[in-house]
C-alpha cells in the first residue's frame, strides 16, 4: 500500500477503516487515487453517521448519495486515456441529492 506523509500527519491512520477498504474495493483504487476532496467526503460522511446519526457508516446510504469520478490523463491519441498516478477519484453528491440531504440535515 503507498501512502503520503501528508496524509497521517492530518490524522489518516493505518490500516485504514473497514469504511475506506470498502471504498477501495468499490471503486477499483488505491488511498493514493483519492483526491484530497474525496478524502475530506468520505471523512465528512463517516463523521455525519457516527456523529450526528449514531450508526457506523452506511454502505446503501453512500451508494445513495454519493459517485465517484475517475479522471484520466490524455494521451494525445483520440479516444485513449492513461490513468493518472495519483488523486484521480473524486467523490461527489449526486445530482438533486444535496438538496434532498438538507431535508434531513441543517447546513448553515
Amino acid at each position: 500500500m503507498v501512502s503520503f506523509a501528508k496524509f497521517h500527519c492530518h490524522g489518516l491512520g493505518s490500516p485504514p477503516s473497514r469504511f475506506m477498504r470498502a471504498l477501495c474495493h468499490h471503486y477499483g483504487v488505491e488511498l493514493q487515487h483519492f483526491s484530497p476532496n474525496a478524502i475530506i467526503a468520505a471523512a465528512v460522511f463517516a463523521a455525519v453517521c457516527e456523529g450526528y446519526l449514531g450508526m457506523m457508516p452506511h454502505w446503501d446510504l453512500w451508494l445513495h448519495l454519493y459517485r465517484g469520478e475517475l479522471f484520466n490523463a490524455p494521451t494525445g491519441t483520440i479516444g485513449v486515456r492513461k490513468p493518472v498516478r495519483a488523486g484521480c477519484l473524486n467523490l461527489v453528491l449526486k445530482t438533486g441529492k444535496s438538496e434532498r440531504l438538507r431535508e434531513y440535515i441543517p447546513v448553515g
